[in-house]
């Protein structure tokens, strides 16, 4: 079941969802991080976790397990120790990424349909404890894999690589593990899934249709009600993240059942002749998928998450330009009296008197400390004069940073500049 996989297939596939999926899942985690899509601090928790388990997923099975097979087959990584230790470590990875989906059905199927119990279960502490819980009994209950193996090669007395001992399918413990793996994930999540899915549908239906009806007889027409279109916004996020989990899992689910009904054990290596083998790297390949589906259902279904992400890109492109620019040109240095447009950061007018908030927000950005607001006082009517005379003389921006207002009071201070300027005979 888990010895050198390969072909062309995997080769393209797995490189492909491990440069897709960590990527997506670290931007996921680092946008949810920010708390700026509308979303409320419990969903936001749940999303964030889903995120982090799917990114130990494609890291663990994917790269560590999948890809240095393909790429690097005589390593460290395929010595049987090491090998068990990655697929319990995966198997209690995908176990919390699929359990964190559930409990994220859970708290949307409470908050919508029971509202007797939203205000003690939809929390974020709720949340949190139940993330830990949830992460806590998937690494106990996937310990017992790390026996199930045994060296399929034996090379200069080197155990390699992993395969299933025969009595994981004769003896009456393994066999009861097996069937309570499964039932565990994905049966169970399926019919909770299907079920908590349908009943909210059911709920919200009913529940527009009142609403609706008691809109028109109150105004007569018919109007856009903000509250069925957030509604609307949470049952398609929902729908979409229950329904991809549905999806990539069904031909998982299927080859246990002809494993366990069939008396046939699981594949090991590679035989793409076998039509079963396929089914099994097939339902294997799907359910890794799953693992970095969420990024393109949250840019696809929220507003503010695309928003955040283009904002994202937009930033990173700006950085990467300006770098390529001083590459090119280090010598080009910004002088701190030029034109707004030039400079970056955020600038003052002129008469903003010191101190005030978004003085300190700019100081503090260009890392100027500001002293005390006690020990500040505003510039005098006749400093102010002197300053818009020299910005006039000198063609300067009217809107200044503080470092250069301070270069500017300092040149004044010379008499000579100042009957220059008609300021003093």
């Amino acid at each position: 079941m888990h010895g050198q996989t390969k072909g062309l297939a995997y080769a393209i596939f797995y490189p492909l969802l491990a440069a897709l999926g960590v990527p997506g899942n670290l931007t996921t985690i680092v946008i949810l991080s920010r708390g700026r899509c509308g979303l409320s601090r419990c969903i936001t928790r749940y999303l964030l976790g889903m995120a982090v388990t799917d990114l130990l997923v494609l890291i663990i099975a994917v790269i560590l397990n999948r890809m240095s097979v393909i790429y690097f087959p005589v390593f460290f990584l395929s010595i049987t120790p090491v090998c068990s230790l990655k697929i319990a470590l995966i198997y209690a990875a995908r176990d919390s990424s699929v359990w964190l989906t559930v409990a994220f059905t859970i708290d949307r199927f409470v908050a919508i349909c029971c509202q007797n119990w939203k205000t003690k279960y939809c929390t974020e502490r709720m949340a949190r404890v139940l993330i830990a819980a949830v992460c806590a009994v998937s690494c106990v209950k996937n310990i017992p894999w790390y026996f199930v193996y045994e060296p399929l090669y034996i090379i200069d007395g080197d155990p390699w690589f992993c395969n299933i001992k025969s009595s994981f399918y004769s003896e009456l413990f393994w066999a009861a593990f097996d069937w309570i793996d499964r039932i565990l994930n994905p049966c169970a999540p399926f019919l909770l899934m299907l079920s908590l899915n349908a009943l909210t549908v059911r709920n919200i239906l009913v529940a527009n249709r009142a609403r609706r009806r008691l809109r028109v007889q109150n105004t007569g027409v018919r109007q856009n009600d903000p509250e069925m279109e957030s509604r609307r916004k949470s049952i398609v996020l929902l729908f979409t993240i229950s329904g991809s989990f549905l999806v990539l899992w069904t031909l998982y689910v299927v080859h246990f059942f002809y494993v366990r009904f069939t008396n046939n054990s699981y594949s090991t290596g590679s035989n793409l002749n076998d039509p079963w083998f396929i089914l099994q790297e097939t339902g294997n390949m799907s359910q890794l998928l799953s693992c970095c589906t969420n990024t393109c259902i949250y840019a696809g279904t929220q507003t503010k998450f695309r928003e955040e992400f283009i904002n994202g890109l937009k930033y990173l492109l700006i950085r990467i330009r300006k770098q390529i620019n001083l590459a090119k040109d280090p010598g080009v240095q910004h002088h701190p009296m030029a034109s707004s447009k030039e400079r970056e950061g955020p600038f003052e007018r002129m008469d903003l008197p010191p101190g005030t908030p978004s003085e300190r927000e700019r100081d503090r950005r260009m890392q100027i400390p500001t002293s005390d607001k006690s020990e500040q006082k505003p510039p005098s009517a006749e400093a102010n004069v002197r300053l818009l005379t020299a910005l006039n003389y000198f063609k300067l921006p009217r809107r200044i940073s503080r470092r250069a207002r301070r270069e500017i009071e300092s040149i004044m201070s010379s008499r000579s500049v100042s009957r220059l300027l008609g300021l003093e005979t």
